[in-house]
């Protein structure tokens, strides 16, 4: 796998595999996080804030895998025209394939 500026760049034949052992791979530790610092947090509905990037992405996943109780919340500030609706379907469609309630916000940015 080529690597450029200490960056790991992945081949994209292997990037779902390597996203699945990433994902499968952090799923135990952070299961073991939540329930010794935040064991609370089980008996509650949690409010996600989601971009549509793939770390606010990967936390839906992981929580819904360990049967927490979320929620997303999108914000759509229109600074980038039809990349931010972009963002805003694709949260939205992620909301509506995993079953999970979204409240989403947009505002008028003036740059």
């Amino acid at each position: 796998m080529p690597v450029k500026s200490g960056c790991y760049v992945p081949c994209p034949k292997y990037q779902s595999v390597i996203i699945f052992i990433t994902f499968v791979s952090m799923l135990p530790r952070l299961k073991q996080h939540l329930d010794s610092r935040f064991p609370f947090l089980k008996d509650k509905k949690l409010l996600l804030a989601v971009s549509g990037g793939i770390d606010s992405v990967v936390l839906v996943h992981l929580l819904k895998e360990l049967h927490y109780n979320i929620a997303l919340a999108h914000c759509n500030f229109n600074l980038r025209g039809e990349e931010s609706d972009g963002d805003e379907a694709f949260v939205r469609n992620l909301a509506l394939t995993q079953k999970i309630d979204i409240n989403v916000k947009h505002f008028e940015t003036k740059v």
